[in-house]
């Protein structure tokens, strides 16, 4: 299940938890499978999808939930940096990841904003607070100032605040790759087709072994 779902029981599913989820099925299966720098395979799954995630996040599975919506990337827990399979299936995680997580930060935002959202609109503000209105200075006063910094200052009074928390356009972008199916599939489709599968690359297990 998408981190969202086991935090949100009630919500209804989207393709966007439809994919997640898929996502961690694929996960599972490379790191069980396929060849990588991981050298605990057993302990990485039980960490990522096992593990309890702290107060208030009983029902979220382990690492994943830091993963989706913090970090955006594959860590090895044998030691710090990305979990890698030196395969197309790098650059598949890869963009899952950042669309996944953009389309958590867009969730949260918009979120948070439709909380904030006053009931009532606010009373006007008065005239002087708007930036647009022209600054009346002496030709006095202006001998006594630098022009780019009076230029700096009128700048700075129109300006828009900035939102460090907003999600950016590519965050936007990123987060409509989920909406639907279709982007997805193509990624996987250009994965597979890719000439640098490696003829070794999956795991041998006892059963490769015995003779036919």
């Amino acid at each position: 299940m998408s981190v969202n779902l086991i935090t949100h029981m009630t919500k209804p599913v989207t393709v966007a938890d439809e994919l997640e989820s898929f996502f961690h099925v694929l996960v599972y299966y490379a790191v069980r499978n396929l060849r990588s720098n991981c050298t605990n395979i057993t302990s990485w799954i039980d960490n990522f999808f096992h593990s309890y995630e702290g107060p208030k996040r009983m029902f979220t599975c382990g690492e994943k939930s830091v993963t989706m919506e913090c970090t955006g990337r594959l860590e090895n827990c044998s030691w710090e940096g990305p979990l890698l399979f030196s395969s197309p299936m790098d650059s598949v995680f890869d963009f899952f990841l950042k669309s996944l997580r953009a389309h958590y930060k867009v969730m949260a935002y918009e979120a948070a904003k439709a909380a904030h959202r006053p009931k009532t609109p606010p009373p006007s503000p008065p005239l002087w607070l708007f930036p647009d209105i022209d600054i009346d200075i002496d030709d006095d006063d202006d001998e006594e100032y630098d022009p780019e910094q009076l230029a700096g200052w009128k700048a700075s009074l129109a300006a828009e605040p900035v939102d460090e928390f907003a999600p950016t356009p590519e965050d936007r972008d990123l987060a409509e790759t989920v909406v639907d199916h279709k982007f997805i599939l193509g990624r996987l489709a250009s994965a597979l087709d890719h000439s640098y599968w490696k003829g070794n690359d999956r795991i041998p297990t006892t059963k490769d072994s015995e003779p036919s």
